[in-house]
């Protein structure tokens, strides 16, 4: 779910219903899930501790070069998961971006993920403004 607030943080740019797998969960089905829900990132939990961050180009290069027999979620994701907080500012999310080397950051508060941004989500937020 998307707001339209143009406050420049991360709660007015976020998607806030997040799919997540857990680390066992095999990268065939983490895939028809990607495909099926559209979105190219999965939050990797046990429970609800988040052990990290599944990109779809992650899984994608390592089904291409290992195939799918005995690939799970949790031997392909970004440990730790980037995460930035609701009221942080879209730079800060950038930021963490930048530094992580992806595309990505969840959304936390108090601990827990409340949503995710990406960088075509504050591409998004940007263009719109620009529009304004």
């Amino acid at each position: 779910m998307e707001t339209s607030t143009h406050d420049g943080t991360v709660r007015g740019v976020m998607t806030g219903q997040v799919i997540a797998v857990t680390e066992d969960t095999p990268l065939e089905t983490a895939l028809r899930l990607m495909v099926s829900a559209r979105v190219r990132h999965l939050p990797v939990m046990d429970g609800d501790h988040c052990l990290g961050l599944l990109y779809e180009i992650d899984m994608l290069w390592t089904l291409w070069t290992h195939g799918l027999v005995g690939q799970a979620a949790g031997n392909c994701c970004r440990k730790p998961a980037p995460a930035v907080g609701a009221d942080d500012q879209l730079t800060a999310a950038a930021a963490r971006m930048d530094r992580s080397g992806g595309d990505a950051v969840l959304v936390t508060t108090n601990g827990s993920i409340v949503g995710i941004v990406t960088a075509a989500d504050i591409i998004h937020h940007l263009g719109k403004r620009a529009d304004s």
